[in-house]
């Protein structure tokens, strides 16, 4: 596996870098009533229970090539992969380029904020009396990690649960093809101030047009990756709502 930055892409502030299938493409369309949903700095009635949203901070890119997924076993091979770096560190030039000149920032957090304000999560998350509350700044790494209490304290909610996007992650690997990846916590806190269920897992999407290595952002392709996004989450969501009896803490796929 070969990790690299991609230029001109906001890889956040945790990693250099990162990133079976859901082929079909979901068509994010508004959701009735979602006008209802808040924006963090909003207040509502003394009592209500509130689900606060956070996007990720940008979207990471990681890429697998054929001789990556096996060890050097002689000069051949070591003279093949100089070669095959050689080559994807001229696409990345050209990619960064690119992105630089000719289109938007994929899936940049105020992205992420229209998708997620128009999904339902917490009716999919099986909490639907709790309001959603989708924030703006992305929570740091140091943040997810280190906070074992309520990010937001949200001191008028009587209960509350949070969903983080902890990583995006644009992968194309070997023979796999192309996949737009999400690492997502939720925990829920009921009425205290310690989680009572918790559960983190990587979700993914399968992309068929979206491509940063060729270079594929029209119209079509940009559409595709939100939706990826969008199905990502609610992927998310339904598992997390399958789970019964409800696991009080559950992470996989990642540390």
């Amino acid at each position: 596996m070969r990790p690299y930055r991609v230029a001109g892409l906001p890889l956040g502030r945790r990693r250099t870098a990162l990133v079976s299938s859901i082929a079909a493409v979901l068509l994010v369309a508004p959701v009735a009533g979602h006008a209802q949903l808040a924006t963090a700095g909003q207040t509502e009635s003394p009592g209500s229970c509130e689900l606060h949203i956070w996007p990720a901070d940008g979207m990471l890119a990681v890429r697998q090539r054929a001789l990556d997924s096996r060890g050097s076993s002689g000069v051949l091979e070591g003279i093949l992969k100089r070669t095959q770096q050689a080559t994807a560190d001229r696409r990345d030039a050209q990619v960064a380029t690119a992105l630089k000149e000719k289109v938007a920032v994929p899936l940049s957090p105020p992205q992420q904020i229209a998708t997620l304000k128009q999904l339902p999560l917490n009716a999919s998350l099986g909490i639907a009396a709790y309001r959603p509350i989708v924030h703006e700044v992305p929570l740091t790494s140091r943040e997810i990690r280190t906070i074992t209490t309520r990010y937001d304290p949200a001191p008028t909610a009587r209960c509350y649960a949070d969903l983080v996007v902890d990583d995006l992650v644009y992968s194309r690997e070997y023979a796999r093809g192309r996949k737009l990846k999400a690492f997502v916590r939720y925990r829920d806190f009921g009425a205290t101030d310690r989680p009572i269920r918790s559960f983190a897992t990587l979700v993914e999407t399968k992309l068929e047009i979206f491509s940063l290595d060729p270079l594929v952002t029209t119209d079509a392709a940009n559409a595709e990756l939100v939706n990826a996004f969008a199905r990502n989450l609610q992927t998310f969501a339904a598992i997390v709502a399958k789970q019964t009896p409800h696991p009080q803490s559950s992470i996989t796929g990642k540390e």
